[in-house]
């Protein structure tokens, strides 16, 4: 009972720091209240948002195009594209290594 009075008997005392303080802590609450609003309506605004927005989207093949373009080409061109792979030789032989290679051999 005797810390209460002395501290009611402190704050009567020295009003003006009394004063002072008691603004100083309520600028300070009221300042952490209008945080947490509004950090809760911007979650919720966010999460709202969010659940409006839907994105739809399909991924396929123009099949009329591929057989368009299938069919402007002749049967003599695809032979000629055939054949020309068919002539490229598959690995470049290196002199170097054949005559590495006959050494070998020859030994």
């Amino acid at each position: 009972m005797y810390i209460i009075k002395n501290a009611f008997k402190n704050i009567t005392r020295i009003k003006g720091r009394s004063i002072l303080m008691f603004i100083l802590i309520l600028v300070i609450a009221t300042s952490a209240c209008t945080a947490l609003v509004i950090k809760d309506s911007a979650d919720s605004a966010s999460e709202s948002m969010l659940s409006s927005m839907s994105i739809t989207g399909t991924i396929g093949t123009n099949r009329e195009a591929m057989m368009q373009g299938t069919m402007d080409r002749t049967d003599e061109s695809a032979r000629e594209d055939m054949m020309a792979l068919l002539r490229k030789p598959i690995i470049k032989p290196r002199p170097e290594f054949c005559q590495s290679l006959l050494l070998v051999f020859l030994h």
